[in-house]
């Protein structure tokens, strides 16, 4: 409960890294494997909904307006799964009462309704939006009696009671500052902060539109197109006109909220279904001539998000991590020891300490924090960098074992390079060993001694390949990782 994304993607999470760990590696490719299987249900569930509310070709204009969501080639790659689940419940949660209320008696609806609600709600970091718009949904169809009084509906309430009392408890408890980060009070608070960031045009430009692009104008000519015909069609059919027309606001909702404070196009699913059904409504009007073309040009983008804009899948031989953490287990489990301390600036050194699984402290530093006093959200607290700063800057004193450096420490266009340049030529480091990866950038791995120090120019190039290659094969595995989990720091 303390995950603001909700328990149930840290139960799906674990339960597959636990189910699969000691068979495959955990990289990223593994990782992503639950998104495909969740995207792949939720295109089925946009094709069945459509079906429903117009026709067969309405249900595979949906599936296809989804499916190829300029967003989504990016979302499905990601090793987490909030996001997709979330998508797949919305589809669930309205087919299944719009089921419900054009036959209360089925049985099927009367269970799967309630229980996918439930399953949303303990995930469902929209729920502000989607939940308004659901509720509205229900009070347009008229015909909330017919559902309000279904037994299986404890199970969404038991869920609901459950997100209201963890604040409470939580505050009562002398853990206060922790409620902000629950899955009730996050999204506002989270909200709050991002709407009143000066980046608002770049993040609306990089996040909301590249992400979007094409279906968002799909979409607002499928909103036209509803309320100056569809709608007026759908009067004596007033559960799906309730079903459109909180598509509607929901979509317009949505949007005002993603263009004030979107970060990542991967959050952009919390306009997905809007944005699938009002877009679809706008494709069942073209010939399949040009619907060819316009899911070719959603391709294109899909494509241009998920690179970046370079239109190449190109393979990240980034390997350096894994590389150190193989020399660290194998060659210096000295190290990694519970008396030891490990001076680690993010990102990559960081993650070492991470991949390496020793008993060992870390001080995790922003790279930044040496010329910017200031506290990190991300990183040891800010007593201990402070403490750790102006021991050295004020008696060259290293408060650690051994730590790890990253050449983009020492860019001319970080404040704090001076910094890491100064410990990179100290002469009470030891440097052990480099890891190079193909762009030529290096991690460095240094032990502290007193004046019997090697120059960083003096360490041994690793082979980062062979290292990481043994990383994958003998560590990426649930049994190693689950090793020292209680001294694996959470950031």
């Amino acid at each position: 409960m303390l995950h603001f994304e909700g328990p149930l993607q840290f139960l799906v999470l674990n339960a597959y890294c636990y189910a699969i760990g000691d068979i495959l590696p955990l990289n990223p490719l593994v990782m992503q494997l639950p998104n495909t299987v969740i995207i792949f249900a939720t295109v089925i569930l946009a094709y069945l909904l459509g079906k429903q509310l117009h026709s067969p070709r309405f249900g595979y204009l949906c599936s296809l307006a989804f499916a190829l969501s300029p967003w989504l080639g990016e979302t499905i790659r990601v090793p987490w799964y909030f996001n997709t689940i979330s998508c797949l419940l919305h589809f669930a949660v309205f087919y299944f009462f719009l089921l419900l209320l054009r036959e209360p008696g089925r049985r099927l609806p009367r269970i799967a309704g309630p229980l996918c609600l439930a399953l949303y709600l303990f995930t469902g970091m929209d729920w502000p939006s989607f939940l308004f718009s659901f509720g509205l949904f229900l009070l347009l169809s008229g015909r909330v009696a017919s559902v309000a009084w279904n037994p299986y509906n404890m199970l969404p309430l038991g869920a609901a009671l459950a997100q209201l009392a963890w604040p409470l408890a939580l505050w009562f408890t002398g853990r206060e500052q922790f409620v902000k980060g629950t899955m009730l009070l996050y999204p506002f608070f989270r909200y709050g902060d991002l709407a009143a960031n000066p980046d608002i045009v770049e993040r609306v430009l990089r996040h909301v539109l590249a992400g979007w692009g094409p279906q968002l104008l799909l979409a607002t000519a499928g909103l036209i197109i509803y309320f100056v015909r569809e709608r007026g069609l759908l009067t004596e059919n007033r559960i799906d006109r309730g079903l459109f027309d909180s598509m509607c606001i929901w979509f317009l909702g949505a949007a005002y909220g993603l263009v004030t404070s979107s970060t990542s196009n991967t959050y952009l699913y919390v306009a997905a279904m809007p944005t699938t059904l009002l877009a679809a409504l706008c494709l069942v009007r073209v010939r399949n001539g040009y619907l060819a073309f316009i899911a070719g040009l959603l391709v294109v983008f899909q494509v241009y998000v998920t690179t970046g804009g370079s239109f190449s899948f190109q393979v990240n031989d980034d390997r350096r991590v894994l590389a150190a953490a193989t020399f660290l287990i194998e060659q210096r489990p000295d190290l990694l020891a519970k008396t030891k301390i490990a001076f680690l600036p993010r990102n990559h050194a960081a993650n070492v300490g991470q991949y390496a699984r020793g008993q060992n402290e870390r001080i995790v530093m922003p790279k930044a924090f040496p010329a910017e006093l200031r506290k990190h959200s991300i990183g040891s607290d800010e007593k201990t960098l402070m403490s750790f700063v102006q021991a050295y800057k004020s008696d060259k004193k290293i408060d650690a074992d051994w730590l790890l450096l990253d050449t983009e420490l020492f860019s001319k266009d970080l404040s704090a390079r001076d910094f890491y340049l100064r410990l990179r030529d100290d002469p009470n480091i030891k440097w052990l060993a480099r890891f190079r990866d193909g762009t030529g950038s290096e991690l460095v791995l240094g032990e502290v001694t007193n004046g019997e120090g090697t120059p960083y120019a003096g360490a041994p190039f690793m082979d980062t390949d062979r290292l990481s290659a043994t990383y994958e094969k003998k560590y990426d595995r649930i049994s190693f990782l689950k090793h020292n989990v209680q001294y694996v720091d959470h950031y």
